[in-house]
Protein backbone atom coordinates (compact mmCIF):
# COMPACT_ATOMS: atom_id res chain seq x y z
CA UNK A 1 0.00 0.00 0.00
CA UNK A 2 2.79 2.37 0.92
CA UNK A 3 4.57 1.71 -2.37
CA UNK A 4 1.36 2.43 -4.58
CA UNK A 5 0.86 5.71 -2.45
CA UNK A 6 4.58 6.87 -2.87
CA UNK A 7 4.16 5.68 -6.50
CA UNK A 8 0.72 7.89 -7.09
CA UNK A 9 2.50 11.48 -5.37
CA UNK A 10 5.34 10.62 -7.53
CA UNK A 11 3.47 10.65 -10.65
CA UNK A 12 0.98 13.76 -9.67
CA UNK A 13 4.23 15.19 -9.11
CA UNK A 14 5.84 14.96 -12.48
CA UNK A 15 2.47 15.60 -14.15
CA UNK A 16 2.10 18.97 -12.19
CA UNK A 17 6.01 20.04 -12.72
CA UNK A 18 6.13 18.88 -16.23
CA UNK A 19 4.02 21.34 -18.13
CA UNK A 20 2.74 20.65 -21.24
CA UNK A 21 3.29 23.38 -23.78
CA UNK A 22 1.56 23.80 -27.75
CA UNK A 23 4.91 24.39 -30.06
CA UNK A 24 3.51 26.18 -33.06
CA UNK A 25 4.12 24.51 -36.82
CA UNK A 26 4.70 27.97 -38.29
CA UNK A 27 6.76 27.99 -41.45
CA UNK A 28 10.11 28.86 -39.61
CA UNK A 29 9.85 25.78 -37.33
CA UNK A 30 9.64 23.42 -40.43
CA UNK A 31 13.07 24.73 -41.97
CA UNK A 32 14.81 21.66 -42.98
CA UNK A 33 18.15 23.52 -44.40
CA UNK A 34 19.82 26.80 -43.82
CA UNK A 35 18.33 27.70 -47.51
CA UNK A 36 14.77 27.61 -45.77
CA UNK A 37 15.34 30.02 -43.01
CA UNK A 38 16.96 32.71 -45.49
CA UNK A 39 15.00 35.97 -45.56
CA UNK A 40 13.18 36.24 -49.05
CA UNK A 41 12.93 40.12 -50.92
CA UNK A 42 11.66 43.35 -49.59
CA UNK A 43 8.13 43.23 -49.83
CA UNK A 44 7.00 45.52 -52.42
CA UNK A 45 3.12 44.81 -52.13
CA UNK A 46 0.15 44.54 -49.91
CA UNK A 47 -0.18 40.80 -50.86
CA UNK A 48 3.18 39.85 -50.36
CA UNK A 49 3.50 42.18 -46.83
CA UNK A 50 0.89 39.69 -45.00
CA UNK A 51 3.01 36.39 -46.75
CA UNK A 52 5.93 37.81 -44.84
CA UNK A 53 4.21 38.80 -41.84
CA UNK A 54 3.10 35.13 -41.82
CA UNK A 55 6.19 33.70 -42.42
CA UNK A 56 7.55 35.23 -39.33
CA UNK A 57 4.31 34.05 -37.26
CA UNK A 58 3.53 38.13 -36.61
CA UNK A 59 0.34 39.85 -37.24
CA UNK A 60 0.24 41.81 -40.48
CA UNK A 61 -0.12 45.31 -38.41
CA UNK A 62 3.01 44.55 -36.23
CA UNK A 63 5.40 43.36 -39.28
CA UNK A 64 7.75 46.13 -40.50
CA UNK A 65 10.76 45.13 -42.80
CA UNK A 66 14.32 46.40 -42.66
CA UNK A 67 15.37 49.42 -43.92
CA UNK A 68 16.52 48.23 -47.49
CA UNK A 69 19.79 49.62 -47.19
CA UNK A 70 20.39 46.87 -44.54
CA UNK A 71 19.96 44.49 -47.00
CA UNK A 72 18.46 41.84 -44.72
CA UNK A 73 15.60 41.23 -47.36
CA UNK A 74 11.81 40.90 -45.54
CA UNK A 75 13.77 40.15 -41.95
CA UNK A 76 11.24 41.76 -39.58
CA UNK A 77 12.83 45.25 -38.02
CA UNK A 78 11.87 43.93 -34.32
CA UNK A 79 12.31 46.00 -31.02
CA UNK A 80 15.68 45.61 -29.12
CA UNK A 81 14.13 44.00 -25.83
CA UNK A 82 17.11 42.60 -24.09
CA UNK A 83 16.52 39.99 -21.29
CA UNK A 84 16.75 41.59 -18.62
CA UNK A 85 13.29 43.47 -19.51
CA UNK A 86 11.61 40.08 -20.10
CA UNK A 87 9.74 38.40 -17.47
CA UNK A 88 11.77 35.88 -15.50
CA UNK A 89 8.90 33.80 -14.19
CA UNK A 90 7.30 33.67 -17.71
CA UNK A 91 7.38 29.79 -19.08
CA UNK A 92 10.31 30.37 -21.99
CA UNK A 93 10.63 27.56 -24.24
CA UNK A 94 14.84 28.32 -23.57
CA UNK A 95 14.87 30.29 -19.76
CA UNK A 96 18.31 31.00 -20.19
CA UNK A 97 17.80 33.23 -23.03
CA UNK A 98 14.06 34.35 -22.43
CA UNK A 99 13.10 33.14 -25.64
CA UNK A 100 10.17 30.69 -27.40
CA UNK A 101 10.96 28.27 -30.50
CA UNK A 102 10.73 30.25 -33.34
CA UNK A 103 10.45 33.89 -32.02
CA UNK A 104 12.01 36.22 -34.22
CA UNK A 105 15.09 38.29 -32.68
CA UNK A 106 16.70 41.66 -33.46
CA UNK A 107 18.80 41.51 -36.13
CA UNK A 108 21.83 42.51 -33.66
CA UNK A 109 21.23 39.39 -30.56
CA UNK A 110 24.19 38.62 -30.45
CA UNK A 111 25.20 42.05 -28.67
CA UNK A 112 21.98 42.23 -26.23
CA UNK A 113 22.10 39.34 -24.43
CA UNK A 114 21.98 39.23 -20.64
CA UNK A 115 25.88 38.53 -20.53
CA UNK A 116 26.30 41.64 -23.22
CA UNK A 117 24.48 45.08 -23.20
CA UNK A 118 21.17 46.02 -22.17
CA UNK A 119 19.24 49.12 -24.41
CA UNK A 120 17.04 49.64 -21.13
CA UNK A 121 19.89 49.40 -18.73
CA UNK A 122 19.60 52.48 -15.94
CA UNK A 123 23.07 52.10 -14.46
CA UNK A 124 23.48 53.71 -11.23
CA UNK A 125 26.25 56.34 -12.20
CA UNK A 126 26.18 59.06 -14.87
CA UNK A 127 28.84 57.71 -18.28
CA UNK A 128 31.09 60.62 -17.21
CA UNK A 129 31.24 59.82 -13.78
CA UNK A 130 32.35 56.46 -14.21
CA UNK A 131 34.68 57.06 -16.76
CA UNK A 132 36.32 60.05 -14.51
CA UNK A 133 36.24 57.65 -11.77
CA UNK A 134 38.36 54.95 -13.41
CA UNK A 135 40.40 58.24 -15.06
CA UNK A 136 41.07 59.29 -12.06
CA UNK A 137 42.16 56.01 -10.78
CA UNK A 138 44.49 55.21 -13.19
CA UNK A 139 46.63 58.34 -13.80
CA UNK A 140 46.54 57.88 -9.68
CA UNK A 141 47.92 54.72 -9.93
CA UNK A 142 50.54 55.76 -12.63
CA UNK A 143 51.29 59.03 -10.96
CA UNK A 144 51.95 56.49 -7.53
CA UNK A 145 54.40 54.11 -9.89
CA UNK A 146 56.47 57.36 -10.98
CA UNK A 147 56.58 58.41 -7.83
CA UNK A 148 57.45 55.55 -6.42
CA UNK A 149 60.39 55.19 -9.17
CA UNK A 150 61.75 58.63 -8.40
CA UNK A 151 62.22 58.63 -5.02
CA UNK A 152 62.69 54.87 -4.22
CA UNK A 153 64.22 55.89 -0.76
CA UNK A 154 60.91 56.79 0.68
CA UNK A 155 59.59 52.99 0.27
CA UNK A 156 62.71 50.85 0.67
CA UNK A 157 64.78 50.51 3.35
CA UNK A 158 68.37 51.99 2.91
CA UNK A 159 71.05 49.49 1.95
CA UNK A 160 74.64 49.81 0.54
CA UNK A 161 75.56 49.61 -2.42
CA UNK A 162 75.70 45.96 -3.35
CA UNK A 163 79.81 44.35 -2.94
CA UNK A 164 81.21 42.82 -6.38
CA UNK A 165 83.91 40.62 -6.29
CA UNK A 166 85.48 41.86 -9.36
CA UNK A 167 85.73 45.11 -11.11
CA UNK A 168 84.42 44.02 -14.12
CA UNK A 169 81.12 42.89 -11.86
CA UNK A 170 81.22 46.64 -10.63
CA UNK A 171 81.04 47.93 -14.73
CA UNK A 172 78.75 45.46 -15.69
CA UNK A 173 77.50 42.44 -14.45
CA UNK A 174 75.63 40.70 -16.98
CA UNK A 175 78.17 40.99 -19.63
CA UNK A 176 80.13 37.59 -18.23
CA UNK A 177 77.14 35.28 -18.24
CA UNK A 178 78.48 33.23 -15.36
CA UNK A 179 81.91 33.13 -16.57
CA UNK A 180 83.59 32.96 -12.81
CA UNK A 181 86.64 34.53 -12.45
CA UNK A 182 86.04 37.59 -15.43
CA UNK A 183 90.05 37.36 -17.33
CA UNK A 184 91.89 39.94 -16.33
CA UNK A 185 90.57 40.33 -12.72
CA UNK A 186 91.24 42.64 -10.39
CA UNK A 187 89.81 41.80 -7.01
CA UNK A 188 87.77 44.55 -4.88
CA UNK A 189 88.84 44.94 -1.34
CA UNK A 190 85.83 45.48 0.85
CA UNK A 191 87.52 44.66 3.91
CA UNK A 192 91.27 45.16 5.80
CA UNK A 193 93.04 43.36 8.63
CA UNK A 194 94.82 46.44 9.39
CA UNK A 195 93.66 48.21 12.91
CA UNK A 196 91.88 51.40 12.92
CA UNK A 197 93.65 53.96 14.28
Amino acid sequence: MAAFRSSLVISTLKRQSLQVRKISTARPLLGAWHTDWKPSAVPRNQKEHEEAAKKYGLPPEDYHPLPEDIRHGDYPDMPNIGEYQKDSYHNWDDPYRKRNWGEPVPINMDIIHADRVDPARRYRFSQWKMWSAFLFVYFGTVLAFFYDSMYPDVWFIKMMKKQYPYQEFDKNKYYYKGRYPPPNPQRNVHYTFEPAE
